[in-house]
């Protein structure tokens, strides 16, 4: 049974560095029903809580809680478009949660176009 994160649902999650290199604005730019949830912490971090209070930032969580907390969101959101390999990526799919990403070199090898 999935966990209930206490968010409106449907809760779209994104776990990583909170950089610029990250392209966290992507996402909590987009208009989105539910919750938009951020796990993680990096420099950041205080512009963004302040640009986008609506958005839930969680920052670090230990393993064992963030293995919940990926099975218990709808959709796993990878807005990076530079990263070449996203762990998290195979963590939230290991979760059995669909992931978002942009059609690019490295998501696009781990969740194939139109998949996952």
């Amino acid at each position: 049974k999935r966990k209930d994160l206490g968010f409106p649902g449907p809760v779209f999650l994104c776990v990583g560095r909170v950089a610029i290199e990250k392209n966290l604005s992507a996402f909590l730019d987009l208009d989105l029903p539910g919750s938009k949830v951020i796990v993680g912490e990096g420099p950041e971090l205080a512009k963004l809580k302040a640009k986008y209070p609506k958005a839930h930032f969680l920052g670090h969580r230990p393993n064992d809680e963030l293995a919940e907390i990926y099975a218990s969101a709808d959709v796993f959101v990878f807005p990076s478009r530079t990263d070449t390999f996203g762990n998290v990526i195979i963590e939230a799919l290991a979760s059995g949660t669909p992931v978002a990403a942009y059609p690019v070199t490295g998501p696009i090898d781990i969740v194939g176009d139109g998949f996952g």
